[in-house]
């Protein structure tokens, strides 16, 4: 369950760049939606530990504005995750991403 609430934050993760993240304090923009999926899936098992990690270091190659942001709404110190990822998770992650530090 937690994987394919991770797997929908990194689609919308992924589509941000591409469009207009800045919406009227009226509606709901990309921004917000991707908020209130960070904010379920560090709820979810392993979300908190591993796939929250995973995101941010996402969202930060894509859009770094947008950590700080994530973070509240995980409500977790926006320091907590300067390098937000373990050894093992990078490991994780790289391997996703198909690049090697």
């Amino acid at each position: 369950m937690t994987e394919k609430v991770f797997d929908i934050a990194c689609a919308v993760t992924d589509v941000l760049p591409f469009i207009t993240v800045f919406t009227s304090q009226m509606e709901l923009g990309p921004v917000d939606y991707l908020s209130q999926i960070v904010s379920l899936l560090a709820k979810l098992p392993g979300g908190t530990d591993k796939f929250v990690p995973l995101l941010l270091a996402k969202v930060n190659e894509l859009q770094p504005e947008l950590v700080e942001t994530l973070c509240a709404a995980t409500q977790l110190p926006p320091g907590a995750f300067n390098d937000p990822m373990s050894p093992s998770t990078r490991f994780v992650y790289e391997e996703e991403v198909g690049r090697v530090s």
